[in-house]
């Protein structure tokens, strides 16, 4: 797997920005996809190291999600 490519390391910002109420769990999942990117390509993509950051990042980013649907789902509108 390839963590620079942007399909893995950016997620899209939420709707409104620094006002959405996404926006600090958008920040964090962020942060967490630079650090796994970061180790990962320090250690390999099989280490230890790796594929804990890499489930660090994948909790953030269901995280996101579920935040992004609760505030912007279809029961919203």
């Amino acid at each position: 797997m390839a963590y620079d490519d942007p399909f893995y390391t950016l997620l899209p910002a939420p709707p409104l920005g620094k006002f959405d109420p996404c926006y600090q769990t958008w920040k964090n999942t962020c942060r967490l996809a630079w650090e796994r990117a970061m180790v990962c390509r320090m250690y390999g993509d099989d280490s230890p190291s790796c594929q804990a950051a890499q489930e660090r990042y994948f909790e953030a980013a269901r995280r996101y999600s579920a935040c992004l649907d609760d505030t912007w789902g279809q029961n919203e509108f």
